[in-house]
């Protein structure tokens, strides 16, 4: 007997058996304890809506799906979870979400997001996971973040996200002193005053932004204990307020990638006894906001090894010092950098843009209008203008290497010498041209051009 084409048709009478090879999935976004949020299988293959039951840590594995976002706004127990990219579970106030540590390496992976106002608890050291691209967002007021205090262990991908959303006057009382991927501070409801955190945020692999930190301020450093902050990526700051330290303890800020203050309040220092140090490896970019530093100390930029780039358009004021270090490259285009003190050490390397090249103090004229500036002789000079530039009266009389890398075009690539100067090393022409007039630039025998 040959049968047609039959519908296909669920398995089970009514629902699943809902043991311990059970494995549910989200049908779509819902309530964790509403069956209808859910699909259930007793062998991965056949699915169906259940009629009764919801996934508990008795069942096999649940997983949330892209696009579906699973609110628990009852206590309930899980285990075997996996949150892939796009999916969501949204933790409610007031409810607890424990994680088990049941079979398998790791209880619960997380490749989408959880969103947290209530309280995750564990039972028996669970192990969680957040994966490339996901997301925590602590969406509460004080609260924990999950760590390997509470879990065994919980791990955070270089390229996952910590997002602060929901603080308004108290910081989370446990969970900053761990090693996260990028970090966000949001509060946009913070209250006036300042948070500190205590110095447990030190480690960030990936990159720290604060686009809000409401009417308020979170510091970083409140005690006598210096504290080095390690970013791996970006610090981006486009609001909200900054402090270093409030207490004696320094703080130093290691940044991996680059520098960027847009808006709000980058404060280095807000006690006399501390200094505030940042130490980059990328570009600096200042467009707005301020970047301050109120106490009788001071506040530092060091630039690293490697090429940088300086941007400026914000407002600088206290004591704030820019060093470039042997084997550092700073270049200036057409910006402007104001502060306290610059240095261009020996064996470092300035790009100079401005028109009007680099000056001495106090001229308020060229790239650098610090108010002291110290140009070193082992140091070496790049004009890199669009237009004709001169040298300025801050280029020293003996220099290491010089370059003339005009672009200006044929007749507006003229670099003007406004003294005879002594190149030590090597002098380059790459574009432009120099213009000496009655000055002189002297090679000594060994150096070469």
């Amino acid at each position: 007997i040959a049968l047609g084409a039959m519908p296909v048709t669920s398995v089970y009478a009514a629902d699943c058996a809902n043991t311990s090879v059970t494995q549910y999935r989200s049908a779509n976004t819902g309530n964790w304890n509403v069956p209808a949020t859910w699909e259930c299988s007793d062998d991965g293959t056949n699915w169906q809506v259940p009629t009764t039951n919801t996934p508990t840590n008795a069942n096999s594995f649940i997983t949330i799906r892209n696009g579906h976002n699973v609110t628990v706004s009852a206590n309930v127990t899980a285990d075997q979870l996996t949150i892939d990219a796009g999916g969501q579970v949204t933790v409610s106030t007031g409810i607890t979400w424990t994680l088990n540590n049941g079979t398998g390496a790791t209880d619960i992976t997380v490749n989408g997001t959880i969103e947290n106002s209530g309280t995750m608890a564990d039972v028996g050291n669970a192990v969680l996971v957040f994966s490339s691209g996901s997301i925590y967002r602590h969406a509460q007021n004080g609260g924990v973040i999950p760590s390997s205090v509470d879990f065994a262990p919980v791990t955070w991908n270089s390229a996952s996200t910590v997002e602060i959303t929901g603080i308004t006057n108290t910081v989370p009382a446990s969970g900053l002193n761990q090693s996260f991927g990028n970090f966000t501070w949001n509060s946009t409801g913070q209250l006036a005053g300042t948070l500190s955190l205590g110095g447990n945020l030190t480690t960030i692999n990936g990159n720290f932004t604060i686009p809000s930190t409401g009417a308020g301020a979170i510091r970083i450093n409140g005690s006598a204990t210096d504290i080095t902050v390690n970013v791996g990526g970006n610090y981006t700051q486009s609001a909200g307020t900054l402090i270093f330290s409030s207490g004696t303890g320094d703080v130093t800020f290691n940044v991996g990638g680059n520098f960027s203050v847009s808006n709000g309040v980058f404060n280095m220092s807000n006690n006399d006894a501390a200094v505030g140090t940042v130490n980059l490896t990328g570009n600096f970019t200042h467009t707005g906001g301020t970047i301050r530093e109120i106490a009788l100390n001071t506040g530092n930029f060091n630039f690293l090894t490697g090429t940088h780039s300086f941007t400026s358009g914000g407002t600088v004021t206290g004591d704030i010092n820019f060093v470039v270090n042997s084997g550092a490259t700073l270049n200036m285009g057409t910006s402007t950098m104001s502060g306290n003190a610059f240095t261009l050490s020996n064996g470092g390397t300035l790009g100079i843009g401005s028109p009007n090249g680099i000056t001495t103090a106090p001229t308020a004229s060229g790239n650098i209008q610090t108010t002291t500036r110290t140009y070193n002789t082992g140091a070496n000079y790049t004009y890199n203008g669009t237009a004709n530039q001169a040298t300025g009266n801050g280029l020293p009389a003996t220099v290491n290497n010089l370059t003339i890398d005009n672009t200006g075009g044929a007749g507006n690539n003229i670099v003007t010498l406004g003294a005879s100067h002594t190149v030590n090393g090597v002098l380059t022409f790459t574009n432009g041209n120099i213009a000496t007039g009655a000055n002189s630039i002297i090679l000594p025998v060994a150096a070469t051009v």
